[in-house]
């Protein structure tokens, strides 16, 4: 999809945008920030190249909720950051210290 816009050729990002008089030869009814279907030809791909591109997308998936559990727990809490020291005082309860 393509978002349509008004604007000067060279300033058109083509990716993602359709200038509008390029939109209505493909759609007489859109208007202004609307989304366009455009059907985009991909050369045929092979097995490789399509497990990475299936690597790729994942990837980014997981870029992403990574960023929004951060993004939340960073809103709630603040991270600290720094070490912890070691507890080295005898415990009370009798048991051993539990190695970490």
């Amino acid at each position: 999809f393509k978002r349509v816009v008004e604007s000067e050729p060279e300033m058109l990002e083509e990716s993602e945008e359709i200038d509008i008089n390029d939109a209505r030869q493909l759609d007489p009814e859109c208007q202004l920030d609307d989304e366009i279907g455009v059907r985009v030809e991909t050369p045929d791909f092979g097995r490789i190249d399509a497990q990475t591109a299936k690597q790729v997308i994942f990837q980014k998936v997981r870029d992403a909720e990574r960023e929004i559990i951060f993004s939340e727990y960073n809103h709630r809490h603040r991270p600290s950051r720094g070490t912890r020291k070691p507890d080295h005082r005898p415990r009370t309860d009798g048991r051993r210290p539990s190695a970490r």
